[in-house]
């Protein structure tokens, strides 16, 4: 079943350029970014990407690199991989809990994703049936369009998965461009608000060093899977840097759109939040709310695809047909698209996210068989190996730890 699924799948992992494109695309898509974008306004604007770049290069990229090699040295999918993993290192079975916590992030996730793209294909639609689309009430998200849309996004990122293209570095490169113009062209149209000091308040390293894990979507799967497909011959470290320098790119573009809204949407930050960014770009005028929403629905249509691959790689290693595998995942991801409406499933899903960062971080740093993981990195620099087992086995729990608990205070 394995090298069938190899075989009938497209792998972008044999060259390195285009693998750093397909992991910025598939990774957290731009529904990530503009939430974050959304906690950036509220902790300071510009300046909070100070701490954000900071935690991102120190403590992030780091564990980007780790769950990559782990899951190049599993070489199977979850929750397989990690069983190998644990039975290597004579780990504890309570680590392979990470497998299907993993799994489970990765469906909500994925719902994200879903959830973004049909927003902003529900706010097209309704912009091109609607007599007066300045009078959209903020609770049409709903009602409305968006069972239609959810269903119609979920069935084109199914078709989209038989296109081999999409892995082509042509397509990948244009693809990234477009999204990444389309949000300079949002920022110069919105005007940069200028933030102030005080708009910095309690959680502000907390809400920095979450938002950088959850920006580069690692700790909970994604990379791991990826990983185990991933030749020996790509260099690890260059191509994880690709994708997360352009993400913080993604977010400092979106802080002008997303300064643009009321003070009211920032707390807490939900799903509805977009619905607010869109009603205020629709009073700027229908060609920055069309590009808006066009650039969610394209983002997210593109990080569902790349996300519900490792879910339905997994099923398929379980015996499932590939066509089924599919179905069954885009299914589910339609019905985490809905309970992500309920604000505290998102809440629960950064929680898990979290917790799940914080065991990989112990496993690798501690159980993992030191020369398993270095053969896997390969890294010649000494020296930067040493600073990354540095990070992952000693800075990255501290943070995590010191940071939670500041913020309960």
């Amino acid at each position: 079943m394995s090298q069938a699924l190899h075989s009938t799948s497209a792998s972008p992992c044999s060259d390195p350029l285009a693998l750093s494109g397909w992991l910025f695309l598939s990774s957290f898509g731009i529904g990530q970014s503009w939430l974050i974008a959304l906690d950036a306004s509220a902790h300071g604007g510009f300046f909070f990407l100070l701490p954000l770049t900071l935690f991102s290069l120190l403590l992030v990229w780091p564990l980007f690199q780790t769950e990559l090699a782990m899951g190049r040295r599993a070489g199977r999918a979850l929750p397989e991989g990690m069983s190998k993993l644990t039975r290597e290192a004579d780990a504890p079975r309570f680590y392979r809990a990470w497998s299907w916590g993993s799994l489970v992030a990765l469906a909500l996730t994925m719902g994200m994703a879903l959830l973004a793209a049909a927003l902003g294909l529900e706010h097209l639609l309704h912009a091109l049936t609607a007599t007066n689309i300045h009078s959209r009430p903020e609770s049409a998200s709903l009602q409305g369009w968006l069972g239609i849309s959810l269903l119609l996004c979920s069935t084109g990122a199914y078709f989209l998965h038989d296109q081999a293209w999409l892995q082509q570095r042509p397509f990948i490169l244009v693809a990234t461009l477009l999204l990444l113009l389309g949000l300079v062209t949002l920022g110069v149209d919105s005007g940069i608000h200028q933030p102030h000091w005080a708009s910095m308040h309690g959680g502000y390293g907390w809400a920095a060093l979450r938002d950088a894990l959850l920006l580069q979507a690692t700790g909970y799967g994604l990379w791991f899977s990826i990983g185990h497909r991933m030749t020996t011959s790509v260099p690890i470290a260059r191509i994880t840097l690709t994708p997360l320098l352009i993400s913080l790119c993604s977010v400092a573009l979106m802080i002008p759109v997303t300064s643009m809204a009321t003070d009211t949407i920032f707390h807490p930050i939900s799903i509805d939040s977009l619905n607010s960014i869109g009603l205020e770009l629709n009073y700027l005028g229908m060609f920055p709310s069309a590009l808006f929403h066009g650039i969610l629905f394209v983002g997210g249509i593109l990080a569902l695809v790349g996300l519900a691959e490792p879910l339905y790689i997994s099923l398929a290693e379980q015996g499932l047909s590939l066509r089924l595998a599919r179905l069954a995942v885009h299914i589910l991801a339609i019905f985490m698209a809905i309970a992500l409406l309920i604000p505290v499933v998102l809440t629960l899903r950064t929680g898990l996210i979290l917790a799940l960062v914080l065991v990989l971080s112990i496993f690798a740093g501690w159980t993992m068989k030191i020369s398993h993981l270095r053969k896997s990195l390969q890294l010649s620099n000494e020296l930067f190996y040493n600073l990354l087992r540095i990070s992952i086995r000693i800075l990255l729990p501290l943070a995590l730890i010191g940071f939670g608990i500041g913020s309960l205070f």
